[in-house]
């Protein structure tokens, strides 16, 4: 075992031994945090303006636009509105749910409770591999921020930040240097390479399309790239290629067959990590080819606003809730009364809720829109498997796109909602899918046909459309984690097809997943 991975070890146990203790007294860890972060937020202008109580349990539920003015106003103004301490990071949401962004004002206590998550969930990890090893890690995140604020502060996301809080320890283990983490386009078409040129113990990503990317970009590249790798010079303004001699024969003799596996390109590669629930669920059979016998774990549900779970199984999803690293409350779906609010410890074993945050960032019984199921408890904190967004959303990856969107784009192209035909998720979670009623009595095939043809039509206008409208959407198609959207006739005896007639039901255009 190397330095690197005793120091590991021994920095992430008192993380481990926080996380027990928390989910153990889940009720003091509230109180704690609670007194935390209010000591940081309580006196900004936001919360001094609201007046009131400060208990917890006093204050009402929120939507982001309850916060956005303030939010807004302090990005103009070089402060926070909704803490005392100062701006260090913008985590945007890169507009996956609306035509506006969404800012968050990050803090150094965000940071902390984002370590404190992440640093548990890495600690539960080596309870599973011993023999893990540090020297190489690669997180396949977003890049640098590429703007500021009007006051310098950096716009990003939040994937990035969580690799940015590992500081020194995290350049080192990372085999992509910063020069090309810095620039998107460089990282998008080179970073794959520089990850060939070390040994990696664990790989992570977001989600298993962004794994798949990865290992395609590999192999489309793989003979331009085994060139590099075999000492032919990189592109100016590309940093060098520091590979060993060793490593080099092994790449070459790999990657010149025509199938490869992660573990045969990376034999110290003990983890690989991503989100297995939700949709991306869907995309796990799209990268078992390369994953072969390495372990392929669920990460931390997560989103920009807080991290919140710390898996501890191979073979099961989800995670008990960090209750000592952010404020969550949970509502019963179709509540949105604060009196209905139930604590983490006090969940129903197989029910879905809806998450209530609150953080250092001065947000306080926000409502994120996540729906999440109890599947169980680990000492008093609830196991919490992701479900969906709310409705009116469909997910794809790390895409949302909400229904009133939709609607907008279609009208825009001259296409009317109707209880024929629906958009939905492809199986593998990284296409819309538009699905037509097919033939039935009192609908022939005809028309069944008609529609379809009418609505292929849609299908390119609809993805440039969305392109324009969705930065991210915009971005995963450029880089291949998006596909094209597809059309499907489906059988009309379906039973999504059984919705409401009344005057004043309106057609699901939108379903938050994909449909055998």
């Amino acid at each position: 075992m190397s330095f690197v991975d005793h120091l590991m070890r021994f920095a992430l146990a008192p993380a481990g031994r926080h996380f027990l203790q928390a989910i153990r007294h889940p009720e003091e860890a509230k109180a704690a945090q609670w007194k935390a972060i209010w000591s940081e937020v309580g006196g900004s202008a936001f919360w001094r303006n609201e007046g009131g109580s400060s208990r917890l349990e006093d204050f009402p539920i929120r939507e982001y636009e309850a916060f956005r003015p303030s939010i807004e106003q302090g990005f103009e103004e070089g402060t926070s509105q909704l803490s005392t301490l100062p701006v260090l990071y913008y985590a945007t949401t890169g507009a996956t749910t609306s035509k506006r962004p969404k800012r968050f004002p990050i803090t150094c206590s965000y940071g902390t409770q984002m370590k404190a998550v992440g640093s548990a969930y890495a600690w539960s990890v080596l309870q599973r591999a011993s023999d893990l090893s540090w020297a190489g890690s690669l997180t396949l995140t977003s890049s640098a921020p590429q703007t500021c604020s009007p006051h310098g502060v950096p716009i990003g996301y939040a994937s990035w930040y969580a690799l940015h809080l590992q500081g020194f320890v995290g350049r080192y283990i990372s085999p992509i240097p910063q020069a090309v983490l810095a620039d998107d386009a460089i990282y998008q078409e080179w970073g794959p390479l520089y990850a060939l040129s070390r040994d990696l113990g664990q790989i992570a990503a977001v989600n298993a399309a962004k794994l798949r990317a990865f290992a395609e970009q590999i192999e489309s590249h793989r003979e331009k790239w085994l060139e590099y790798l075999d000492g032919k010079p990189l592109p100016a303004g590309l940093p060098p290629l520091k590979i060993k001699s060793a490593r080099r024969r092994l790449l070459c003799h790999v990657l010149d067959n025509a199938h490869w596996l992660f573990e045969e390109v990376w034999p110290a590669l003990r983890n690989i990590s991503c989100w297995r629930a939700g949709v991306s669920a869907l995309q796990l059979p799209t990268v078992q080819k390369w994953v072969g016998n390495v372990p392929l774990r669920d990460a931390p549900l997560a989103c920009t606003e807080a991290w919140l779970t710390v898996p501890m199984w191979d073979n099961r999803i989800g995670g008990p809730l960090h209750t000592g690293a952010n404020i969550v409350e949970m509502l019963p779906l179709g509540s949105e009364d604060v009196a209905d609010i139930v604590q983490p410890w006090d969940l129903t074993e197989g029910q879905d809720y809806e998450l209530l945050l609150t953080t250092s960032m001065g947000l306080v019984r926000y409502r994120v829109h996540d729906v999440v199921r109890c599947t169980g408890f680990v000492e008093r904190s609830p196991v919490l498997e992701f479900r969906h967004k709310t409705a009116f959303t469909l997910r794809l990856g790390q895409v949302s796109i909400a229904e009133s969107d939709l609607t907008e784009v279609l009208a825009e192209l001259g296409y009317e909602p109707a209880r024929t035909w629906c958009v939905v998720s492809s199986r593998t979670g990284d296409a819309l899918r538009v699905l037509v009623k097919d033939a039935a009595d009192g609908r022939s095939a005809e028309t069944a046909q008609a529609e379809a043809a009418h609505l292929r039509q849609l299908l390119k206008p609809l993805d440039e459309r969305l392109r324009d409208l969705l930065p991210v959407y915009d971005h995963d198609r450029n880089v291949g984690w998006m596909k094209p959207p597809e059309l499907q006739l489906l059988a009309a005896n379906h039973d999504i097809w059984d919705q409401p007639t009344h005057a004043q039901a309106k057609p699901k255009l939108l379903l938050p997943s994909f449909v055998d």
